[in-house]
């Protein structure tokens, strides 16, 4: 099943974990926010049952505004 074109990746992360990841930046200067992407990571993992795919490090990615790894 697709994601309708207008669908944000970040729209693949839950409020919840929206809310997880907004705590660990407020702990960084706002332009060090991608310092918490190991925290954001893990709230994604959490929350998908204990695994990441290629398309939820994407939407981390995108909802920290750093570009996604190959």
């Amino acid at each position: 099943m697709s994601r309708p074109a207008e669908m944000s990746k970040t729209d693949l992360l839950s409020t919840e974990v929206k809310a997880g990841i907004d705590k660990w930046v407020a702990k960084y200067p706002t332009e060090r926010k991608s310092s918490a992407v190991m925290a954001a990571l893990r709230l994604a993992q959490d929350a998908n049952g204990g695994w990441l795919n290629q398309e939820l490090i994407e939407a981390v990615a995108l909802y920290l505004d750093m570009p996604p790894i190959a």
